[in-house]
């Protein structure tokens, strides 16, 4: 379950913020905390939360001392997971500590080098990497996220290995959508292409990619995946007050599915069904790449199509032979890091039939293969 205990509540101002709301201040008190925990420890299935922002660790140590005793007294001695998504400034040495021996994993937003970061988060790229050096001291997993937009989409690799270098092997790149400082569909392609190919070549196995990870899934045949790729929207997420919302994006009155005061969680999952069936993409009938994205987010849709199509039709036809490939090495139980072998892979791949369902292979149609390009 998302959770946003501190609302749009933050301690910075980035220039591409969707969720800004500088007029309000709101924080979760202890029984709106109470119930959503409890709520959240009475579903059947795994027990996760998820903290985000605005700025959760604006909450103060306190309030997570109280989430974690809550969980304690409501799991029943069931595992749980924590995850905290974080610009990473506040973090410290009294955090560090408390973080470790709750087995939190964090994400931590870093948009590249100094430079580019700073463009649209100014103040924060220090703030940021000794953060990071806390959590490195303290022995606490992180992940690291760029929202990828006009201050670094034209440094694909560079920004890539800077955080690759920073990291712990867990990368997600967000695309930035409907605001200023967007990057267009079609650089976000070749973004996502140039990305892949340095990760091909240089970290495949040992570094994992979301946006790879989810388009591997899809070739497998599997629906694991973020909710952008899969076929139903399934993460709601709960505000400081217990009220859900269908989406993170869709803070509003239309997306309100209820409040965690009153409802149980299996009736949340319920009351997301109608806007599950928001995902359906009738536009999108016949494309040979739907199944990877299976439409996109029904928020990033104009007329019925993903503003972001163009850009991920330019990656899957990229990554495809790779990715046919790499399904073929694990049900051979063949190491993934064959993949780096591009002349290999050139082979095989220009054999395959191409999507577009001409019936020719790729060599002879309209594949683009990474040792080509």
């Amino acid at each position: 379950m998302l959770i946003k205990p501190a609302g749009s509540l933050c301690n910075r101002r980035c220039s591409y913020c969707f969720y800004t709301h500088p007029e309000q201040r709101h924080r979760m008190d202890d029984e709106v905390l109470e119930a959503v925990v409890r709520r959240v420890c009475e579903s059947p299935g795994p027990l996760q939360f998820i903290w985000q922002g605005g700025e959760p660790l604006l909450m103060g140590l306190p309030f997570f001392e109280r989430a974690m005793a809550l969980q304690a007294r409501h799991s029943g001695g069931r595992p749980v997971e924590n995850v905290l998504q974080t610009n990473g400034v506040l973090l410290d040495d009294d955090w560090g500590p408390f973080l470790r021996e709750h087995d939190f994993l964090l994400g931590v937003s870093l948009d590249g080098p100094r430079a580019v970061h700073e463009r649209y988060r100014p103040g924060s790229f220090d703030g940021a990497l000794e953060g990071l050096e806390v959590l490195k001291r303290h022995g606490v997993p992180y992940n690291l996220l760029a929202v990828v937009g006009q201050h670094n989409v034209e440094k694909p690799q560079t920004v890539y290995r800077f955080l690759r270098d920073l990291g712990q092997g867990w990368l997600q790149f967000i695309p930035l959508v409907g605001v200023p400082e967007a990057a267009t569909a079609a650089q976000l392609g070749d973004f996502w292409v140039a990305v892949f190919d340095a990760w091909q070549r240089e970290d495949l196995g040992q570094v994992h990619v979301r946006l790879f990870e989810d388009a591997a899934a899809a070739w497998a045949g599997s629906d694991q995946r973020q909710c952008v790729f899969s076929e139903r929207c399934a993460t709601p997420v709960v505000e400081h007050d217990g009220s859900v919302y269908a989406c993170d994006h869709a803070v509003d009155p239309e997306h309100r599915v209820g409040s965690l005061l009153s409802m149980t969680v299996d009736e949340v999952h319920t009351g997301l069904q109608a806007f599950s069936a928001d995902k359906a993409a009738p536009a999108c009938e016949g494309c040979p790449w739907h199944f990877a994205c299976q439409g996109g987010c029904p928020l990033h849709r104009r007329e019925g199509i993903s503003v972001l199509c163009e850009g991920y039709k330019r990656f899957y036809r990229h990554a495809d032979p790779a990715l046919r490939y790499l399904v073929w090495l694990a049900s051979h139980g063949r190491r993934p890091e064959e993949l780096r072998d591009a002349p290999a892979l050139h082979r095989w791949g220009r054999q395959l039939p191409c999507r577009c369902g001409s019936g020719r292979k790729l060599k002879s149609c309209c594949g683009v293969h990474p040792a080509e390009s």
